[in-house]
């Protein structure tokens, strides 16, 4: 296979935030919110990779809740959520 070489192709704009991202931009610190156990994990882990500090802790119901305790530098302007690309979750 030839390849052509294209000069000046603009680079489509950045795909849009997952949902658990999208959710963790609009929160502020202190925020917090109940579901379940597994979900509350994948938000922790979520806030990790976003380098954001979070926390979580079973409820009397067998749920979980999650904090999200400080969000980082990055994450306080120019998010992706803000994009007219993206919608804020509901």
């Amino acid at each position: 296979m030839d390849y052509k070489i294209e000069k000046g192709v603009p680079v489509p704009a950045r795909r849009c935030w997952g949902r658990r991202s999208k959710l963790l931009f609009v929160m502020d610190e202190g925020d917090s919110f109940v579901c379940e156990h597994k979900d509350a994990e994948l938000f922790r882990w979520t806030a990790g990779r976003l380098k954001m500090k979070s926390c979580v802790r079973k409820t009397e119901d067998g749920n979980a809740r999650f904090w999200l305790l400080e969000k980082a530098p990055h994450s306080t302007s120019g998010c992706a959520v803000t994009s007219n690309n993206c919608r804020k979750p509901k």
